[in-house]
């Protein structure tokens, strides 16, 4: 209510929007993973991993929160780490180890709990859909199982769609400078607070 209350009173176009609905129930963050022909690792994630079967990209931190439900993921318990680069999500995190005929996707893929805190977030598990759709369409087409999905082509495919499996990094330099010097002036006009800055 209160992100809505903000657009309202800051955002154009927003002066009279309102919440329509919400979720009945919480949501519940983790839960089991699968074991896979490879497990995404917390280290993986920290270090800005790169894998030749990459079908998705991860970027957000690991932000993990209390157990014991005290208020606040980056104190009283709960761990907010800083990535060094954005990471990449291999295939065979979706690929169950020894069982054929079968994609999972979402926060269910192949990975320690410090990896899943990470990659959890919409963007996220919406880029290892997308893969695991493409991938499973691209298996029934073939008339293969969806490990013996050529990795080449589903990358190609996932590219075409729009997926950003390769860092640009002239790109993302531009990027970084512009949403800075965003932060920056929201902290000077005072539409934001430092408080809620990770950095």
């Amino acid at each position: 209510m209160s992100l809505a209350d903000f657009l309202r009173r800051k955002v154009p176009g927003f002066k009279h929007a309102y919440v329509s609905d919400s979720g009945v129930q919480i949501g519940i963050r983790e839960s089991r993973h699968i074991v896979g022909d490879h497990l995404l690792s917390q280290q993986e994630v920290v270090t800005g991993a790169k894998h030749a079967d990459v079908i998705a990209r991860g970027y957000f931190p690991i932000d993990i929160h209390n157990p014991n439900g005290r208020q606040g993921a980056s104190k009283d318990g709960g761990v907010w780490n800083d990535i060094d680069d954005s990471y990449d999500i291999p295939y065979r995190c979706l690929l169950p180890k020894g069982l054929n005929g079968l994609i999972v996707a979402g926060r269910a893929i192949s990975a320690s709990h410090e990896a899943h805190a990470s990659f959890r977030t919409q963007g996220g598990v919406m880029a290892i859909g997308q893969a695991a759709g493409t991938a499973a369409a691209l298996a029934a087409k073939n008339l293969v199982s969806p490990r013996d999905v050529d990795i080449n082509i589903l990358k190609s495919a996932l590219v075409a769609d729009g997926a950003m499996l390769v860092r640009d990094t002239h790109r993302a330099a531009q990027d970084k400078q512009r949403a800075d010097a965003a932060v920056q002036a929201a902290l000077d006009n005072g539409s934001i607070s430092a408080a809620y800055l990770a950095r």
